[in-house]
């Protein structure tokens, strides 16, 4: 056999056989990398979720328990009833109160040194009754001075309230306006609002980490189909002659380039049994001859060490 033909079939097995070796290693290697991030990414995403859940309930205790204290016969208290000048309340943006029959009139004054200067604002505890005619607690508020008129104020709110907590509040079962409440309620109240403060911010902080794990895991999703179409192909891929894998899939590409080393490997099986079959048939010859005519008359190109 050419010794040519010989090392170019024997090249194009083994050429076969390291481009199988690659493209299955490859696939290997990618496969587990998405796995392992989808993995990762799925248990994060379900431990924020449980933690957002768990502060949720927080939220909803310390609001209970800031709801139902009860404050009764401390200091001077405002009434707008229900039937009468509730309507004179007015909710402005940021939680802040525009209340109408409640001024320096009413008593509601800022606080002053010896020489009648301002130190402080005047300070109310508003209260107001559900459509069950329970009582709750909304919280301090603070008159500015700039703004406290004879018979009207604005009232702006000592904590932080969230735009849930603002649209929670309904006055129209009637509210009241205290200037003072217990000391040791009061620093309850302050340390149930610091605690729901922290806890609004912890959840907002966990829903805004659950949109980046939500993101994270539509990356990762849409990074899992990228890999799907590498693997089973992609009819819109590029249809490159060098490259089928583009369109028809690593899979697909890897089962053809098996065919062909198959077929490949077929064909050198054959031509080997060619290559055989014809020696084979020329040592017969050569024997014949050797009977027929003799070795010494047999010219040398003839001969079995040909």
């Amino acid at each position: 056999m050419n010794p040519y033909v010989r090392g170019t079939l024997f090249f194009l097995v083994f050429a076969g056989l390291a481009t199988e070796g690659y493209f299955a290693a490859r696939v290997l290697v990618r496969r587990l990398e998405i796995e392992k991030g989808f993995e990762k990414l799925a248990a994060d995403s379900d431990a924020a979720m449980q933690q957002h859940s768990v502060q949720l309930r927080e939220v909803r205790a310390a609001r209970s328990d800031l709801h139902n204290l009860a404050l009764t016969g401390w200091g001077r208290v405002w009434p707008f009833s229900m039937n009468g000048n509730i309507n004179a309340i007015n909710l402005t943006p940021g939680g802040r109160l525009t209340v109408n029959g409640l001024g320096r009139n009413q008593g509601l004054k800022p606080v002053t040194d010896a020489s009648n200067n301002i130190t402080a604002p005047g300070v109310v505890h508003m209260f107001a009754a559900d459509g069950n005619n329970v009582i709750h607690y909304i919280g301090e508020f603070s008159a500015n001075p700039s703004q406290l008129q004879d018979n009207q104020c604005s009232l702006e709110p000592n904590w932080g309230p969230t735009q849930q907590e603002i649209a929670s509040w309904d006055f129209r079962g009637g509210v009241r306006f205290r200037s003072e409440v217990p000391p040791g309620d009061r620093i309850h109240f302050a340390t149930a609002n610091q605690s729901l403060r922290r806890t609004n911010q912890m959840s907002v902080e966990t829903d805004a980490a659950i949109v980046q794990q939500q993101t994270l895991r539509d990356a990762a999703a849409e990074a899992l189909a990228i890999r799907q179409r590498e693997l089973i192909g992609d009819e819109n891929g590029a249809d490159v002659f060098r490259h089928p894998e583009y369109r028809i899939g690593l899979v697909a590409a890897i089962s053809n380039l098996e065919d062909e080393r198959n077929a490949l490997q077929s064909a050198v099986d054959t031509l080997r049994r060619l290559v055989d079959a014809a020696t084979e048939t020329r040592t017969q010859l050569v024997e014949q001859l050797h009977q027929s005519v003799g070795a010494e008359t047999i010219p040398p190109q003839l001969s079995s060490n040909e």
